[in-house]
């Protein structure tokens, strides 16, 4: 067991997020650098990925971005960080973010932070790494996921560790970086799982997700932030026939309000308690497009 080096940070890149996420961000990057540890995150010069990385170099420690090459050239891609590495795609981004922390940090985000907390959450739950993964709950944020895993677990849909496998604080201070150690040699070297391959097929066939475990909802997420990105087209559909998911969708309402997601990202994905009325609702689905730089990023 060793101490940290690095941090690895999920957290948003919506430029319409109240002061209070932006100001949670910075302290976190603030106690990163005095800390000296590395920041490493998703390379956005937006949001609260600005304010977190901006702190970091103002007191003088080390950011490490990490982009896709299809958005290099975008102008929200900060450019005056210690080390920008590029990569062919979204997937190879999230396992080298992975790669890179010592331990993971879960700020307030969007269905793309999401998707990158449950899938460290579902890899420790394999046994695949046995990393610190923290979220930060500022004001409430999360409250709505950890029922949602919470009520999964006592239905039996999730393990009964799945609420041991991550930590939650309410405030970035809270975060004691000096008592967090690592283990390299707990981390396997076998394939990482991942949906990707799977949503990417070209089917037109729906994604439908009707069971609250942890793997599903994993994919929920990844098809809808890649759907976001219009990497895919094919529709998503929840079964929510015994309210099993309300307690999520009551957080995906909370990342609207907040503006982690556009007004539209909710309607991705259609919800019907029955298979038919799924069906049905999917059969005449209208095509959603989202403009990310007006709508989300929008500084």
């Amino acid at each position: 067991m060793t101490h940290i080096k690095s941090v690895t940070v999920y957290l948003g890149s919506s430029g319409h997020a109240r002061p209070v996420f932006y100001e949670q961000a910075y302290a976190l990057g603030k106690k990163i650098a005095q800390s000296q540890l590395s920041l490493v995150f998703g390379g956005m010069n937006a949001g609260a990925m600005r304010s977190v990385s901006n702190a970091v170099l103002e007191h003088g420690g080390e950011v490490i971005g990490v982009i896709p090459t299809k958005i290099r050239d975008s102008e929200r891609v900060s450019r005056n960080i210690s080390k920008l590495i590029d990569v062919e795609t979204m997937w190879e981004r999230k396992k080298l973010m992975f790669d890179l922390g010592d331990m993971l940090v879960m700020m307030p985000g969007g269905y793309g932070t999401l998707d990158e907390g449950l899938e460290a959450v579902y890899w420790k739950s394999l046994g695949l790494h046995n990393k610190e993964i923290i979220f930060v709950d500022v004001e409430g944020y999360w409250t709505p996921l950890f029922d949602y895993i919470h009520h999964s677990v006592k239905s039996g849909a999730m393990p009964e560790q799945t609420e041991a496998l991550f930590r939650t604080v309410e405030d970035v201070r809270d975060i004691e970086f000096s008592k967090i150690h690592t283990d390299k040699h707990s981390e396997k070297t076998e394939k990482f799982p991942h949906f990707e391959e799977e949503i990417f097929l070209p089917v037109r066939t729906p994604l439908i997700i009707d069971t609250p475990d942890l793997p599903g909802t994993y994919k929920l997420m990844t098809a809808l932030v890649t759907k976001q990105l219009a990497a895919h087209d094919r529709q998503i559909g929840l079964l929510n026939a015994g309210g099993q998911f309300d307690a999520l969708l009551r957080w995906v309402q909370v990342a609207a309000k907040e503006h982690f997601i556009t007004k539209k990202c909710p309607k991705l994905m259609t919800v019907r308690k029955s298979a038919r009325g799924l069906m049905n609702a999917l059969e005449q689905k209208e095509h959603i497009v989202i403009d990310l730089h007006r709508d989300k990023w929008g500084d």
